[in-house]
This record gives C-alpha cells, sequence and structure tokens, in this order.
C-alpha cells in the first residue's frame, strides 16, 4: 500500500499542475553554469572580430614620440677618420721579443665651423714639421702605449677592445685640450699584427 501512495505521489509531482503537493527540483550545478559559459565564449568572439581584443589601444595625439636623448656629440658635425702612421714596436712581454705592427685611426668629431675646414685642420693635427709637435707627442704616447702591453693580453677580445680605450683616453687630451671643439669618438686599429 506504501507503494501505491508513492505511485500516486510521483504521478501527481510529474504530470500534476496545480495541485501543490510537491516543489520541483532544484537544476543541477551544470545546468547552472551552461548560459553563463556560452555568454561568454560569444562575448569573447564578438570582442575579437570586432578588434577590442587584439588591437593595442590608440595612442592619444598627446603622447608623441619621445624627444631624441641629446649627447654631447650633438653640437659636433659628422665624424670622419684620420689615418696615424703605424706603430711598430716591441711588446711587454718578459724574457721574449714580441714585435707588434699597429695602423691607428681615429674618428674624430668636429665643430662645424672646424668641419668646413676639415683638411686645414687635420694637417695641424698632424703636422711633422716641428720637433715638438703634436704628431711627435702622438707617436710617443703609442709606441709608450703597445710597449707596455703583453701580447696575451692583446690576442684577445676584450683586449683589443681595451688597447682602444686606452687609446682613446690617451690621445682624446693631446688632439683637443679643449674638449668644446672636438673629441675622439673611436679608435680603430688596422692591421693588428702581433708574432
Amino acid at each position: 500500500m506504501a507503494e501505491a501512495d508513492r505511485k500516486d505521489g510521483e504521478k501527481d509531482t510529474k504530470g500534476g499542475a496545480g495541485e501543490g503537493t510537491a516543489a520541483p527540483a532544484p537544476k543541477s550545478f551544470v545546468r547552472k553554469v551552461v548560459p553563463y559559459l556560452i555568454g561568454g565564449v560569444i562575448s569573447s568572439g564578438l570582442g575579437v572580430t570586432a578588434g577590442i581584443v587584439t588591437k593595442p589601444k590608440e595612442k592619444s595625439h598627446e603622447e608623441e614620440k619621445p624627444a631624441k636623448a641629446i649627447t654631447p656629440y650633438d653640437q659636433f658635425a659628422e665624424p670622419f677618420v684620420i689615418d696615424l702612421p703605424e706603430v711598430v714596436t716591441s711588446l711587454g712581454d718578459p724574457g721574449q721579443s714580441v714585435n707588434g705592427r699597429f695602423g691607428v685611426h681615429l674618428e674624430l668629431r668636429v665643430l662645424p665651423e672646424i668641419n668646413a675646414k676639415k683638411k686645414e685642420f687635420v694637417d695641424a693635427l698632424l703636422d711633422r714639421s716641428k720637433d715638438t709637435s703634436r704628431s711627435a707627442k702622438v707617436m710617443d704616447a703609442l709606441n709608450s702605449l703597445f710597449a707596455s702591453k703583453l701580447s696575451t693580453d692583446l690576442k684577445t677580445a676584450q683586449g683589443k677592445e681595451l688597447i682602444k680605450l686606452d687609446i682613446l683616453d690617451l690621445l682624446n687630451p693631446i688632439f683637443f685640450p679643449d674638449s668644446g671643439k672636438g673629441a675622439i669618438t673611436n679608435v680603430y686599429i688596422v692591421p693588428f699584427i702581433v708574432q
């Protein structure tokens, strides 16, 4: 008899309308979440096709390109290269004779008014007619510098970069006692032979 009552109750809740004997069954978790997932997928798809998600935010007109950083060399004209006479010297290796042959090329930048008279400027820098000329000071400084270096140091890439920096530091005050007129901006050494 209890089974019959149970069957009657099930019939009432399944098919009965309005008798109010049983409350509807709660929705499962999946049925609650599926509409939100579908809505999210559709919104994302529309955002991608509209370009909202994939396009970066457009810059406003107020955000212009950043100003180029001003360097001390900006006051100077375009660089040019001068060739110094080759340096042939013995290196500072103890107990053995190691010779080197180096061609030093300097990249200079000078004021525009000096750059207009570049030939006269270079001739004045490398004037070999006087014993106390700048050229004699330069060659003496380079010979002393190379003679103080070991061949093992000069054969490494780091050693080559260090000798370039040494030359830059050594020759800048000789060529430009007044640093406002110009500067040596780079040093090239070709040929670079150690034997």
